[in-house]
């Protein structure tokens, strides 16, 4: 919905919208849709005037970012799941509010396993609840990352056991075999998180060169077969966890040279820069962030706590 479409509500419309904890407006934008509604209905407006002197000045969880009436559910999260830390592996699950600006922790346990540097691929057919093998890459890869670019699944970086690697493999279904890009990246990489920005662009994020951690980013153009340079991030780090959502880069965790980390940043696509986020609550490396949307589990998962409200 368009501010202008807030603009064109009655009194009583836009103060039901506004009491309800699942309308789809940021925290940073509460504030100015109701002085703009207000600007643009000087009559019989006296509701939202109140509204707009008493409601906004309520505490809440989302209020880190900006005045808002009450709190509400995100459309979208970001889950981190499992990982390394201080004391070993960890089964820890925190769910990052992009609302709020926090971190919360829902019950969760998640394990998992896997030693073994490994050129093999298998597949999950989702219809068939089945997992598929692939067939062999060209390459053994431990700590590549793993998108799914143009259709195909395709791996980027990784270690061999002997050799840190900069190219890509592609899996061409037709053919059953893997293709090798026709481009590599300027850094090798291994630890490297990468995700997909549109169908057939992929931004590789950080790693390990053999020699130190890497803040560097570059984005692939598939269409095109070349590499390009992006901003640094704020620090180094590799073996870290990586998701997009709303058009921002998401980065958590990871290992920085000296030591494993809680730090989070996110890199606006838009605005073309890093910024720093809040931290987890604990230090991890190897995680996974996993976004979920529109989804009736977010509530849960926040530890959303249902509000009262008396102004419609």
């Amino acid at each position: 919905m368009s501010s202008g479409d807030y603009e064109r509500m009655t009194e009583s419309e836009i103060l039901k919208a506004l009491a309800d904890e699942r309308l789809d407006v940021g925290s940073r934008e509460e504030e100015a849709l109701i002085t703009n509604w207000i600007a643009k209905n000087p009559k019989n407006n006296e509701r939202m005037v109140r509204l707009k002197a008493e409601a906004l000045r309520r505490r809440g969880t989302d209020s880190r970012l900006g005045p808002v009436v009450r709190d509400r559910i995100p459309r979208e999260i970001i889950l981190a799941i499992g990982g390394w830390s201080t004391g070993g592996p960890s089964d820890i699950v925190e769910v990052f509010n992009p609302r709020a600006h926090s971190w919360v922790v829902p019950e969760s346990t998640i394990r998992y396993n896997g030693f073994r540097r490994l050129n093999s691929g298998e597949i999950l057919n989702l219809e068939r609840n089945h997992w598929y093998h692939l067939p062999f890459m060209a390459k053994q890869r431990s700590d590549a990352g793993a998108v799914v670019l143009a259709g195909r699944p395709t791996v980027i970086g990784g270690f061999d056991g002997r050799l840190i690697h900069n190219d890509i493999e592609m899996l061409d279904f037709e053919s059953q075999s893997w293709l090798t890009g026709s481009s590599v990246m300027r850094s090798v990489r291994t630890g490297v998180s990468a995700v997909t920005y549109d169908s057939n662009a992929v931004i590789v994020v950080g790693g390990f060169n053999g020699v130190r951690r890497l803040k560097s980013t570059e984005f692939y153009d598939h269409r095109v077969g070349l590499w390009y340079p992006l901003p640094d991030m704020e620090i180094t780090r590799s073996n870290f966890g990586i998701e997009l959502m709303n058009g921002s880069i998401y980065i958590a965790g990871g290992f920085d040279g000296s030591r494993t980390t809680n730090t989070v940043e996110r890199f606006d696509m838009r605005a073309y820069k890093w910024e720093t986020l809040p931290s987890m609550s604990i230090p991890k490396s190897a995680l996974r962030l996993i976004r979920i949307a529109d989804h009736d589990a977010i509530k849960g998962l926040i530890n959303f706590q249902p509000q009262t409200v008396d102004f419609i």
